[in-house]
C-alpha cells in the first residue's frame, strides 16, 4: 500500500513539473512583415552662411550619402565647416525647376513605398519675385541605401504678387490740362502748350518707366520711384516741365478744381477719380500743382 502511494505521489510531481515547464517555455512569435507605405521623418536642412549649392540639375533628385558626394555639390569658404552623420544619416537634395529662392516649402512627405523603394512629395508656394536665384529643397533622413530607388513629386501653389494698383491706374497717357503756379503768383490757367506723359512700364526694382513729349517732341525719358510719406501720400521723383527746380511731386488721382462734400468728415474734400491725374510741388506751402487727364 505504501509504495503505491509513494508511486502515485512521484507521479503527481513529475506532471505538476511538466506542466510547469510548458507554462514557462515561450512560444515562437513569427516575424512581422512590414505594411507600406511607411513615413519616414526628415528634418529640412538649411546651409550655414558661407556654403552655397553648385553642380544641381534641375528637378533631380540628388541621395547623398558621403562627405565626397557632398563636396561634388556644395562649395564652403574658408573656415566653414558642413558636419553631418553620413553613418546614421542621408542628404536628399532637390532643385525644382520652377521655383526661386523666395518660394516657401509648405510640406515634405517621405514614404517608403517598398523594402528599396521612397517616394517624396513636397509642396511648393511660389510667386513672382525679381529674385533669379534657384530654391534648393534638401532634406536629412534615417540612412538609406545608396542604391535606394527614389521617386519624387511636386505640387506648385502659385499666389499672385501684391497687386501695385496705383501702376494700375497710372499706366496710359495722360494730356496737361491746367496749371496754378502756387504762391502769391499763383492762378489756375490752361495749359499753355501740348503736354503729355507716357507711363509705360514698371521695373522688378518698382521703378516706372515714362516719356513725357512737348510739342510732340520727347522732353524726358526715364523712370520714377514712388514713396509714401509720413501721411501715405504718394511722392514721385518724376522730371516736369513746369517747373526747373522740382524734382519731387505729390500723385493723386482727383480735379484740385472739383470738391464734394463728405457728410461724414464735415467738410469739402477732392473727389477721386481714375481720369484725372494732378502732380503738387512738393515741400512748398500752397504748392503749384499741373492738372492732367486721362486720353488713352
Amino acid at each position: 500500500m505504501k509504495s503505491i502511494l509513494k508511486t502515485t505521489a512521484l507521479l503527481l510531481v513529475l506532471a505538476i513539473g511538466l506542466t510547469i515547464s510548458c507554462k514557462e517555455k515561450p512560444e515562437k512569435e513569427e516575424p512581422k512583415e512590414e505594411t507600406y507605405p511607411l513615413t519616414i521623418q526628415t528634418t529640412l536642412f538649411s546651409l550655414l552662411d558661407g556654403c552655397a549649392w553648385n553642380n544641381l540639375t534641375p528637378d533631380l533628385l540628388y541621395l547623398i550619402n558621403s562627405h565626397e558626394e557632398l563636396a561634388q555639390h556644395l562649395t564652403c569658404y574658408t573656415g566653414t565647416t558642413l558636419e553631418i552623420d553620413f553613418n546614421r544619416y542621408s542628404l536628399i537634395v532637390l532643385a525644382p525647376k520652377n521655383c526661386n529662392i523666395d518660394s516657401k516649402v509648405e510640406k515634405t512627405l517621405l514614404q517608403q513605398q517598398s523594402v528599396n523603394r521612397y517616394s517624396l512629395s513636397v509642396d511648393v508656394i511660389s510667386t513672382e519675385t525679381a529674385n533669379t536665384a534657384p530654391l534648393v529643397i534638401s532634406l536629412l533622413a534615417p540612412k538609406l541605401a545608396n542604391n535606394a530607388q527614389m521617386e519624387f513629386a511636386i505640387t506648385y501653389t502659385y499666389i499672385e504678387p501684391p497687386c501695385n494698383c496705383i501702376m494700375d491706374t497710372l499706366k496710359g497717357e495722360w494730356s496737361w490740362v491746367k496749371w496754378d503756379r502756387g504762391g502769391a503768383a499763383g492762378g489756375v490757367t490752361d495749359n499753355e502748350f501740348k503736354l503729355v506723359i507716357k507711363i509705360l512700364s514698371q521695373n522688378n526694382d518698382g521703378a516706372i518707366n515714362y516719356e513725357v513729349f512737348v510739342e510732340d517732341t520727347l522732353f524726358y525719358r526715364g523712370d520714377f520711384q514712388i514713396q509714401e510719406d509720413q501721411h501715405g501720400r504718394n511722392l514721385a521723383n518724376i522730371i516736369l516741365p513746369h517747373t526747373s527746380n522740382a524734382t519731387t511731386w505729390y500723385i493723386f488721382f482727383h480735379n484740385p478744381l472739383e470738391l464734394e462734400f463728405n457728410e461724414e468728415r464735415g467738410r469739402f474734400e477732392y473727389k477721386p477719380t481714375k481720369n484725372a491725374l494732378t502732380f503738387y510741388c512738393f515741400g512748398i506751402v500752397s504748392p503749384p500743382w499741373a492738372l492732367y487727364e486721362r486720353i488713352k
